[in-house]
């Protein structure tokens, strides 16, 4: 059918829909834009070996159901080690990655699907960069709480010990946004039996605590294999040690780190627990514990920094009732009875900092509670000042411990929110 010249004109002057013959574009500009092929990976590993596998999921078809099962044929995906890899299409639209053998540690494994790739039916394929690590963990935990910064790190075997050596020295952390060589030193005996929790973390628990007593009996300034203590002054928080180098482990939230420097990296916890010994009815030796060491050097200093406040254990509303500061105790009436908190001793300690400077810094406080043999909870909620500078941004929630006290039998129960 022909459109008359002035049905044409009219459609121009109404905004209608403009004939065909002007308009018409290719069928490829028509189509919205295919989304990026997606990679699959295991939740956690850590060393890429024969049974890791990563999948490679395409928006269409890429190839006919008779190549299901065969290798991929070569520009599709490129791989940085691909002599140690095979690539078989698992459906259509998905094909598999798997090392046919363990890949070198400390580096990058490249995943690229090239610009230029098509579908099956010429769908040009958004092009895709992804870069995975090749390694196995190498352990670091710290040394305990507040504990100036020292950290054990240790490789699973000696042949990683080797890989690790020549990066020791390029290994740096972060405090306040700035960063910070990290000392290190070949671990001794004397370390481990020091701090010997966290040297059963670094061995990945392989020694208990039955072994400490054998520990000492050895020359303490024995080495221990594939072990060293990491000095990172001001970097201090609770437990493990987060441990970032290439290849370490892959974490779908960010890239893999480049093949330069070691990195490592400590982040600040912020929480305090609360924890109690009972000693008669009613009255229990407290321990107040930081994860970081507070700018407080005496027991007021410290207990202002935080807001005290009682409730009945019973309590179906709980309405904690405030503390207050006076004569030397934190004080609060409870159904008639007066329950006293007071300080005994406020643990004080050196902290290094990354410019090299000393400060004084509060690491906890033990208190002695007197609850007029009342079952009551105790709850304590504050943000303390650290003596370790921090960046405001990364500043965490206030946290909270909430505490149960019982006057009649020595139970300890305590739920750290």
């Amino acid at each position: 059918m022909k459109t008359s010249l002035a049905c044409t004109f009219s459609l121009f002057a109404l905004g209608g829909v403009v004939s065909p013959l002007v308009m018409a574009a290719p069928a490829a500009e028509m189509s919205a834009a295919l989304p990026a092929p997606e990679v699959g990976l295991p939740r956690y590993y850590g060393s890429m070996t024969e049974d890791f596998t990563i999948s490679v999921s395409f928006p269409v078809p890429m190839v006919p159901a008779g190549e299901v099962g065969k290798p991929v044929k070569p520009g599709v995906v490129k791989l940085s080690h691909a002599d140690a890899m095979s690539m078989v299409w698992q459906s259509t639209s998905m094909l598999q990655i798997k090392p046919v053998c363990e890949l070198p540690v400390l580096e990058v494994f490249t995943l690229e699907v090239p610009a230029g790739v098509k579908g099956l039916k010429g769908e040009p394929i958004p092009p895709l960069v992804k870069k995975l690590g090749t390694s196995r963990y190498f352990y670091g935990y710290s040394t305990g709480l507040c504990d100036n910064g020292n950290v054990f790190l240790r490789a699973d075997k000696e042949k990683y010990a080797d890989v690790l050596k020549p990066r020791l020295a390029g290994m740096y952390y972060e405090v306040g946004g700035k960063r910070y060589p990290v000392v290190s030193r070949p671990a001794t005996v004397a370390d481990a039996v020091a701090d010997w929790d966290a040297f059963r973390s670094c061995t990945g628990y392989q020694v208990g605590d039955e072994d400490r007593e054998a520990a000492t009996s050895l020359p303490q300034d024995e080495l221990i294999p594939n072990t060293w203590v990491l000095e990172l002054p001001g970097a201090l928080s609770e437990g493990g040690v987060i441990v970032r180098m290439p290849g370490l482990r892959w974490d779908e939230e960010e890239e893999c780190f480049g093949p330069g420097n070691i990195v490592l990296l400590k982040a600040h916890e912020w929480k305090h627990v609360v924890t109690n010994t009972y000693k008669a009815p009613g009255k229990y030796e407290l321990e107040l514990k930081l994860d970081m060491p507070a700018a407080a050097t005496t027991p007021e200093e410290l207990i202002r920094q935080f807001e005290w406040g009682l409730v009945p254990a019973d309590a179906t509303v709980p309405e904690f009732q405030k503390m207050e500061w006076r004569d030397g105790a934190l004080r609060a009436q409870v159904n008639g009875q007066e329950v006293v908190i007071t300080p005994q001793k406020i643990h004080v300690s050196d902290v290094r900092l990354p410019d090299g400077s000393v400060k004084p810094g509060s690491t906890g406080m033990t208190l002695l509670y007197d609850s007029g043999e009342q079952e009551l909870k105790l709850r304590t909620v504050g943000l303390y000042e650290a003596v370790v500078p921090v960046d405001e941004a990364n500043r965490p929630e206030v946290p909270e411990d909430v505490t149960s006290l019982r006057p009649r039998a020595p139970y300890i129960y305590t739920d750290v929110c």
